[in-house]
């Protein structure tokens, strides 16, 4: 008889973590369990390949405020929003919150669970800790040792951890910050599934753009927002640039900024070789034609980017963010310190000596993803 599993997870806004989750839930026997997803916060447009057989439930209003920022709230002056989203931090400081999820699950889940897992950092933690499945898991994909946005729940987090019956962290350094901030003892890793076959499939699709074939070409992509910190990989292009260094670097992904980094493009006087390409539906094919994958990231918890760069033979050149070491490895690519410095003489040690890159690529001809070990431990978690 088949197992009945449900996940949770904040929302599905595309990124990093919807991106896994789907990949996992591709993965799973279905034959073998029952799938359900809790959305907290449910968008009606979310563009999230779900496979067919997960039935997704979504979460009620007063949940929608759980990843909706204060500051964007008084920008909007939007005194609902303001009235609702105070309620909710008042019943997570008093930890009101607990009494509110166990009546809120009632209404929610229509069945009994074999395992849950809470599949997002922070509040799906605290969500699943107040239910009675017997087995509940959490997942973790943040480095908190960095960046930590329930660092106010301090206690009600360590309480909902604690009563998980397993932790799974995405990398040995998110795991390491956990252990350290919250003392978990029953915590292990288990990297990401990548989906391979459709990473290797789409990048032979056409690009809208034509690479030179007279200089480097860099590429990154992402979230364009603090976290990514695309000003840093602007600014160390603009200084390549004014040391002769033949490149064109080119930025794929959307968001708040945006424009900042549009306006320090134009202030470096870099318009003709530092290119924003916006959103890309499938950005693998700019990446597999790169000649160099660049990670400027600040945070990161594992940087599935890297792993589709290196699935298409592309070298790095990485920040020491969670993970990166581990998917590099010392073979794939070069990991730098996490600041501009370090990520400026890096590329340009890189750049001036081609033999790295050489060395890079004929070590990528030998790499292969396995998602089978990880599926194994997938399974013995769930």
């Amino acid at each position: 008889m088949p197992k009945n599993l449900l996940f949770v997870v904040d929302n599905l806004v595309m990124g990093g973590i919807t991106k896994v989750i789907a990949n996992l839930l591709k993965n799973i026997d279905e034959t073998k369990y029952n799938i359900d997803l809790l959305v907290l916060h449910y968008y009606e447009d979310m563009k999230v390949e779900i496979p067919s057989y997960v039935n997704i439930i979504a979460g009620n209003e007063y949940y929608s405020y759980v990843d909706e920022s204060i500051k964007r709230i008084v920008k909007e002056k939007n005194i609902k929003k303001f009235f609702n989203k105070l309620k909710l931090v008042i019943a997570m400081k008093t930890g009101k919150v607990k009494n509110i999820i166990s009546e809120s699950r009632k209404r929610l889940l229509t069945k009994k669970y074999d395992t849950e897992i809470a599949f997002s950092d922070g509040f799906s933690h605290i969500f699943v800790a107040n239910g009675d499945t017997p087995n509940k898991v959490a997942w973790m994909h943040t480095d908190v040792s960095v960046s930590n946005d329930s660092k106010r729940y301090y206690e009600l987090v360590k309480e909902s951890l604690l009563k998980m019956n397993i932790c799974v962290c995405v990398s040995d350094k998110v795991m390491q910050a956990y252990k350290e901030l919250y003392g978990i003892k029953n915590i292990q890793v288990i990297h990401n599934l990548m989906d391979t076959e459709k990473i290797i499939n789409q990048s032979k699709e056409p690009m809208d753009v034509e690479y030179s074939k007279d200089c480097i070409n860099l590429v990154s992509v992402g979230r364009l927002e603090w976290q990514k910190n695309f000003k840093r990989f602007a600014n160390v292009h603009k200084r390549l640039i004014d040391d002769g260094i033949k490149i064109n670097s080119y930025l794929i992904g959307d968001g708040i900024e945006k424009e900042d980094i549009k306006e320090l493009v134009k202030k470096n006087e870099n318009e003709d070789t530092f290119h924003i390409l916006g959103r890309k539906e499938n950005p693998f094919p700019y990446v597999k034609n790169a000649d160099l994958f660049v990670l400027s990231s600040n945070l990161e918890g594992l940087p599935t980017v890297l792993y589709e760069a290196i699935i298409l033979g592309v070298p790095c050149i990485s920040t020491d963010v969670a993970g990166a070491k581990e998917i590099l490895a010392d073979k794939y690519g070069l990991v730098v310190e996490n600041d501009d410095e370090s990520l400026y003489i890096g590329l340009k040690n890189v750049l001036n000596n081609r033999e790295n890159m050489v060395k890079y690529k004929e070590n990528l001809l030998e790499y292969k993803f396995e998602n089978s070990e990880i599926m194994e431990k997938i399974y013995k978690v769930i």
